[in-house]
């Protein structure tokens, strides 16, 4: 199986419109300036992997600290929060998944 995309929508730093990056080469190379949500894009990659980012078990502080951290806090709560990357196995089939 290979990663074609990640998706992610409302999560840290991302907003309401789903951020797309397609992954079609063997090589994805993410760069911007600072404060442009690399870091946020990813804890995305690494929440969908695991179901928590260890930035969270490893920052200290109150286990409250982090209550609601994975939502964009500029976001109301009717808008949807998720990643999602699509994979395809070898015989082309493809699937998505959520979290």
């Amino acid at each position: 199986m290979r990663i074609s995309y990640i998706e992610v929508c409302g999560f840290r730093s991302y907003g309401a419109e789903p951020q797309r990056v397609e992954l079609l080469s063997p090589l994805a190379v993410i760069h911007a300036d600072n404060s442009q949500g690399k870091t946020s894009f990813a804890e995305a990659f690494e929440f969908l992997y695991t179901g928590t980012i260890s930035r969270r078990q490893l920052g200290g502080g109150s286990p409250g600290e982090f209550q609601g951290a994975l939502r964009n806090a500029h976001l109301g709560p009717t808008i949807d929060v998720y990643v999602e990357v699509g994979l395809i196995d070898a015989d082309g089939t493809e699937y998505a998944i959520r979290r």
